[in-house]
């Protein structure tokens, strides 16, 4: 009868450590699926921040191209904005199938890989 009990025991004890090891891996996988997110989604960020930037100054200076070419900067200006608005307004017609599904997806993949 003894031997029962230990038997019992030993095998309580076994699950106990294996269920505390399921655990412990479960946490080390969502804090390696975490990390691997959080940092793409900062190299992302600082790629996006400095095309924003090229960007900004590309654009400045076809405004002023464009300006000088009709003869008025400010038209210049003008037409760049009035094409950003254009941009602008058809990312916002197709914001669902360019933007997020792309970026659920894309979160999604990395999380389950």
């Amino acid at each position: 009868m003894e031997q029962e009990h230990n038997s019992f025991e030993l095998l309580f004890e076994k699950t106990c450590d294996y269920l505390d090891t399921r655990i412990e891996l479960t946490k080390l996988k969502a804090v390696d699926k975490t990390s691997d997110l959080i940092s793409s989604l900062t190299t992302r960020l600082i790629i996006f921040f400095f095309i924003a930037i090229v960007l900004l100054f590309t654009s400045i200076a076809v405004a002023f191209l464009i300006g000088n070419a009709i003869g008025a900067i400010q038209f210049g200006f003008f037409i760049v904005a009035g094409f950003y608005l254009l941009v602008l307004l058809m990312l916002f017609v197709f914001r669902k199938q360019w933007l997020k599904s792309p970026i659920r997806n894309n979160i999604i993949k990395k999380l389950l890989k």
